[in-house]
């Protein structure tokens, strides 16, 4: 007897339609899985005779052949199991044939539970864009947002899924948890004393996406501030933090809080393959897992060379591909990287407080880590000084914008510059520089200054574009003077500390 039944498959974070094909004939009893399964696939086997006898179901002692389509495309994870399991007993006659279409997903245990897997919830988003007439799948967290528009079956258990193929489901009520009690509250800027200069180039950051470097002695405040960017960002939208659920989904971890940006900070020993993607079955890194969010990179010169100038396509399109010999593999990757470093190896180059011990080949060797290209692709730079003792201590007379003020004034610039472009793209200009409506005595002196520090076409775009960013600020459809030179005091303030 035959039968077919239809799955998911991913492919990075894109599904593709799998049909499982059971086919059962006289012969010795045996049981193979073709099809290019992986690994997970073909460890299926025992999972499924197990689950189909504990459920009560009987084991065909014949020949049985599953055939996974399209063949000449390799299927991941264990998702494959439950419409395994249902082409078996199909094929062997002990339930009805499944409708056309219906999609069915989940890993079995061996007493017959459907469980979830990595990748469901980007496999479930793809399969509700082919508008099969049922969806069943294990319960899991972030169901309710497709449950409204989808005919779709939650199950635990692979008797649920063959009543509900039936139509004879009988839907379990959710049971909605509450909160914990021990939530942690979000890092504020109110909460900041002194900083205010690198408090500045923060809200310019967020205001325009720009990447950002810290400058500093040890426990000058670096991380602390950085930490806190999120705040200040806008919440993600729809669409994006659709994408961010799949990105968490296939690499298996809990998805961020409510509608709150990605903050990962990896530690510096962090493998290549760690933090742009890879392994044999390619994963997200995380540069992926910040995706619509903050990379946070302490101690930038200590990450692996390899690393560092593996962020070159991430930085320039938001995207990164894995290659493989026979796949690619594209995950997003439009994140906003923070990165913080020390100016020398004792850390205290530039301290006024405490003497550097380093001697110039060892900064100058140090600095170098960081090559021109790189550099070339962070927007702007801020020297972070350590807060005197006594002002920490003295915090009557202390008042801080808090983040949510900040973040309400970073949603007004990103409205205005919103409007703006919208409003340049209906009269397009020939020069971009002119688009940005930058009047000629500001082209000039960025002209100037450029050709002066010997800035790259990259860079001085970069310095254009913090210019409107501070411009937009100021809700100012101009790009004035003052605007040009607060981002050249920020493209070039390390300079003056450490070189």
């Amino acid at each position: 007897m035959f039968a077919t039944v239809s799955s998911i498959s991913l492919f990075g974070l894109h599904g593709i339609k799998v049909g499982v094909e059971a086919d059962i004939q006289p012969g010795l009893p045996s049981f193979e899985i073709v099809g290019l399964p992986a690994s997970a696939i073909r460890e299926a086997k025992e999972r499924v005779r197990s689950a189909i006898l504990n459920s009560g179901y009987e084991w065909p002692r014949s020949r049985i052949t599953i055939n996974l389509t399209p063949a000449d495309f390799k299927k991941e994870g264990s998702g494959l199991d439950l419409p395994i399991a249902i082409s078996v007993l199909v094929s062997s006659e002990q339930i009805l044939p499944v409708m056309s279409n219906a999609i069915l997903l989940g890993e079995l245990a061996l007493d017959g539970t459907v469980r979830s897997f990595h990748g469901l919830y980007a496999a479930i988003s793809y399969a509700t864009e082919l508008l099969p007439p049922l969806i069943i799948t294990p319960e899991f967290d972030g169901l309710e947002e497709f449950s409204s528009s989808q005919k779709m079956h939650a199950i635990d258990h692979l008797s649920q899924a063959i009543a509900s193929l039936n139509g004879k489901l009988i839907q379990k009520q959710r049971i909605n948890h509450p909160a914990p009690n021990n939530a942690i509250l979000p890092k504020n800027y109110e909460e900041v004393v002194g900083h205010e200069t690198v408090k500045r180039v923060l809200e310019i950051a967020a205001s325009g996406r720009h990447h950002l470097i810290m400058y500093g002695t040890p426990g000058a405040g670096k991380t602390m501030l950085a930490e806190r960017l999120t705040s200040i960002l806008p919440p993600l939208n729809a669409s994006d933090l659709a994408q961010v659920k799949k990105i968490y989904s296939v690499a298996n971890m809990p998805f961020p809080q409510e509608n709150d940006r990605p903050y990962r900070a990896p530690h510096h020993t962090i493998s290549t393959s760690g933090l742009l993607g890879g392994g044999t079955t390619p994963h997200p890194g995380e540069v992926s897992l910040a995706h619509c969010g903050v990379l946070f990179l302490d101690e930038f010169p200590e990450f692996s060379r390899s690393a560092i100038e593996g962020m070159r396509q991430p930085l320039s399109i938001g995207e990164i591909t894995i290659s493989r010999s026979l796949y690619s593999y594209t995950f997003p990757s439009r994140f906003q990287l923070v990165a913080a470093m020390n100016p020398c190896p004792c850390g205290y180059y530039g301290s006024t407080t405490h003497p550097c011990t380093c001697n110039p080949q060892s900064i100058e060797k140090y600095q170098k880590k960081i090559s021109g290209p790189i550099l070339d692709r962070i927007d702007l730079s801020v020297w972070v000084d350590s807060v005197p003792l006594q002002k920490m201590l003295d915090t009557q007379e202390f008042h801080a914008d808090s983040s949510d003020t900040i973040r309400k004034r970073v949603i007004k610039t990103i409205t205005f510059t919103s409007a703006r472009i919208a409003e340049e793209k209906s009269s397009p200009q020939i020069n971009s520089l002119y688009q940005m409506k930058m009047d000629k005595n500001s082209i000039n002196m960025l002209v100037k200054f450029a050709e002066s520090q010997h800035l790259s076409l990259r860079s001085a775009n970069s310095l254009a574009r913090v210019s409107r960013t501070i411009a937009d600020m100021e809700q100012s459809e101009w790009i004035r003077k003052e605007h040009l030179l607060e981002a050249v005091q920020y493209r070039m303030m390390h300079s003056l500390h450490i070189q």
